[in-house]
């Protein structure tokens, strides 16, 4: 075993405990006073861990809730259970791979209760699908594997040959009226990002609104038509993603930030797909974006306010 991957194993169990952790906080009330947070270490075995995120209640009004086939994915021990946590990764497990030219990635649904530390099979998912594994408290939620190809409910999408998950590196999840949203660098940070809305099956969206994207907004394919408010392309790799809200258009669709390896911001808009939202000379985007070439950094970035 490399340095790397035993170094990137050691990493893996402390941020997923970091998201997980059962502790508690010592205030101790003054300011100055020592502060402990006492966690535990709930997986390993996790390639490249990533984006980080608790599943959360999705709320009435939305298309999770208010669908009968959507809301049991989130009832207990399902993969969409709220108590549940999404590890990003930069393994398929065992599942084939869509594109040879595209990085491999995943989304892990792990149950974080229970003592025993989770050590996840690299291969538990070579059967394809969302495979589970350790008793189901280790499912796969999505991968760039032909289960998930955006085709499957968008054949006519230009992005149709696009899985919702490759080499991700983001998560934001719309639990108000909405689905989830990972931000992808499928073949790197210096190429192309994709942003991914995904039903809870982790295939791309069923009865997408824009049927020119799909489910997949990638690199130059999905402007806004007939003409972009601002230029703008996924023109580097995505690290990062923010759900903004629903649209003040009078649509009610949602709109995120997608952050690229360059620095520049993107908008994603669930109808409208994609325009420019900041160059890299105009944000104040600050990470350290190219971690992926330095292990012992975390790439994250940090949005900030103007």
């Amino acid at each position: 075993m490399s340095k790397f991957i035993r170094l990137n194993i050691l990493l893996i169990g402390a941020l997923v405990a970091g998201i997980a952790a059962i502790g508690r906080l010592n205030a101790g009330g003054a300011e100055g006073k020592k502060q402990d947070l006492i966690g535990r270490i709930v997986a390993i075995g996790i390639p490249g861990v990533s984006a980080i995120s608790p599943v959360g209640a999705f709320l009435p009004g939305g298309p999770i809730h208010d669908n009968p086939a959507f809301a049991a994915y989130t009832q207990p021990g399902r993969i969409l259970d709220p108590a549940r946590i999404l590890v990003g990764s930069r393994s398929n497990f065992g599942a084939a791979l869509t594109n040879p030219s595209e990085q491999e990635g995943s989304f892990l649904s792990i149950d974080p209760r229970g003592a025993a530390m989770l050590v996840i099979p690299s291969d538990f998912a070579a059967a394809g699908g969302q495979a589970s594994t350790l008793g189901g408290r280790v499912q796969m939620f999505s991968a760039n594997s032909p289960a998930f190809f955006n085709g499957v409910n968008n054949p006519l999408a230009v992005t149709a040959n696009f899985t919702g998950v490759s080499n991700p590196l983001g998560l934001s999840i719309n639990n108000a009226f909405g689905r989830l949203w990972p931000a992808n660098a499928p073949t790197g940070l210096d190429g192309i990002g994709t942003s991914t809305i995904l039903d809870p099956t982790g295939i791309p969206l069923a009865g997408a609104p824009n049927p020119q994207a799909g489910g997949v907004f990638a690199g130059d394919l999905t402007p806004r038509l007939p003409t972009q408010v601002f230029p703008g392309a996924l023109g580097r790799g995505a690290v990062g993603t923010a759900f903004l809200g629903r649209s003040p258009d009078g649509s009610g669709r949602a709109v995120f930030c997608v952050a690229l390896a360059d620095g520049s911001v993107i908008q994603a808009h669930t109808a409208k797909a994609v325009d420019g939202l900041a160059s890299r000379f105009q944000s104040r985007l600050t990470w350290p974006v190219y971690a992926q070439r330095n292990p012992r950094r975390l790439a994250r970035p940090a949005l900030r306010k103007q």
